[in-house]
């Protein structure tokens, strides 16, 4: 419960203290996208972080990172797992050939992971 209230709290910190934007565009003045969460798992409470910068004007490239831990029982038996996940990320905004007010941002994207599981 600890590591849940730990967890929550510091992902809490990182929204109050950011500033939002609901939306990003590559071609706008921003230089990055930083993105933090706390998810929910079978496996645990995830908490990730993510950013991307432009490097063309609709391609933007970017990583992120995971973590979540989960505590397991069976009869007389205890395991302890961690996992933590790395990745990378591109996506395409599709705002100009489709002619999209900045106000959207209509993207696809695709990343390829890799996770360590300790148990």
């Amino acid at each position: 419960m600890t590591k849940f209230i730990l967890s929550f709290a510091f992902a809490a910190m990182l929204l109050l203290f950011a500033p939002v934007h609901a939306q990003f565009n590559p071609q706008g003045t921003t230089k990055f996208m930083f993105t933090a969460g706390v998810g929910a798992s079978g496996w645990g409470i995830p908490v990730f972080g993510r950013i991307e910068i432009p490097v063309a004007e609709s391609i933007t490239i970017g990583g992120g990172a995971s973590f979540q831990s989960n505590n397991q029982r069976f009869l007389n038996d205890r395991w302890n797992h961690s996992i933590i996940g790395f990745h990378g990320r591109g996506s395409y905004h599709f705002n100009t050939i489709l002619n999209i007010p900045d106000d959207f941002d209509f993207y696809a994207g695709a990343s390829l992971g890799y996770y360590v599981w300790n148990t």
